[in-house]
């Protein structure tokens, strides 16, 4: 999948921090670039430590990302020229508002490490610079790690798939999303589909080419094939624990309610007129954000899942009062691609609440 994809950046910085040298416990400079393919259903792409090769024993390598959250991405790397073998696996938040040189900018920090690179640690902070169609692009991480721990004897690094089998629609009952005949991460066929995650089982039905992205307590994604990261054609459906305030972040007291939210939200962002309607027999608050220039914040899950509104985003939120506590369903698209809200509300109209 396309969803986010600097992770990888932080996992070149990662090999880079897996570098051995004759004081390990210092910290040294490094320099990844990466060449991104976001035109299959995996993001994948190599790297080169253009600063820091010596140190980390690995001069270049591929690696894969993985998307966990929205705003956190991980890149796994895999050093295929240098001395030192295994895996390194980096965490990443790229955000269209965050100061850099590239179309979106972020910090990095190593969060595991395999093989020779065990006991790395680092971060800084990368950019990442997308070519026009948005099929490419190329990272740039740049940072200082050290080792926390001598390295390991070099390991075969473990091999896992991530692959499960497609849906089916011919069983009686609908197939369950995550977890379940359809896994996070795949492509997902007509049909209709049943979410277990947000505490009560939430059923509906899409048509169309669609993929799952996380999948987690509390909350749910799918997105079009083409998504390159959060708010870029993805439905959002999440149990919200927390509201935040909107200009600053800081958590809401724990009686406020959506009323005291909107009464957050900073005067650089814009929200539509709020409509009440229904999302299976429950009632629903419905309006549209457009945060401006600046980051809005809204909801987590729990410490484990969030969401907040970027720039250069539209976002449709259908807050439904369910009697076990909200749930809510979050339509994120590109501000210059706003018909295809319609696509995402057909998938919306057909939610049932168990």
């Amino acid at each position: 999948m396309r969803y986010l994809h600097f992770g990888f950046l932080a996992f070149v910085l990662l090999l880079l921090t897996a570098a051995c040298s004759d004081d390990t416990s210092k910290e040294v400079p490094v320099t990844i670039v990466t060449q991104v393919d976001f035109s299959g259903q995996t993001v994948v792409g190599t790297f080169e430590v253009t600063e820091g090769a010596d140190v980390l024993q690995c001069s270049s390598g591929t690696f894969e990302d993985e998307f966990v959250t929205a705003g956190n991405i991980l890149k796994v790397f895999t050093c295929e020229s240098g001395s030192n073998e295994g895996t390194f696996t980096a965490t990443f938040a790229p955000s269209e508002s965050a100061p850099g040189p590239g179309d979106l900018n972020g910090p990095w920090s190593v969060v595991e490490s395999s093989g020779d690179f065990v006991g790395l640690e680092g971060g800084g902070d990368f950019s990442v610079v997308f070519s026009p169609d948005g099929s490419e692009g190329v990272e740039t991480l740049t940072g200082d790690i050290k080792y926390s721990a001598a390295p390991a004897t070099a390991a075969a690094p473990a091999t896992t798939s991530t692959t499960a089998a497609p849906a089916t629609t011919a069983t009686a009952a609908p197939p369950t999303v995550g977890g379940g005949d359809l896994d996070e991460f795949e492509p997902f066929a007509d049909g209709t589909y049943t979410m277990g995650q947000l505490g009560v089982p939430v059923t509906f039905t899409v048509t169309g080419e669609w993929h799952t992205q996380p999948v987690g307590p509390g909350f749910f994604v799918i997105t079009t094939p083409d998504s390159r990261g959060p708010g870029d054609h993805d439905i959002v459906a999440m149990a919200p624990t927390q509201l935040f305030n909107a200009a600053t972040g800081e958590p809401l007291p724990a009686d406020d309610d959506l009323a005291g939210w909107l009464d957050s939200v900073p005067a650089t962002a814009t929200v539509s007129e709020v409509t009440v309607g229904e999302i299976g027999g429950f009632a629903t608050t419905v309006f549209t954000v457009d945060t401006g220039d600046e980051i809005v914040y809204f909801v987590d899950v729990d410490g484990e899942f969030g969401q907040s509104f970027d720039s250069g985003f539209i976002y449709e939120v259908h807050w439904v009062e369910h009697p076990d506590g909200p749930i809510a369903f979050v339509i994120g698209t590109p501000i210059d691609d706003l018909a295809w809200l319609d696509t995402a509300r057909s998938v919306v109209e057909t939610i049932e609440l168990g």
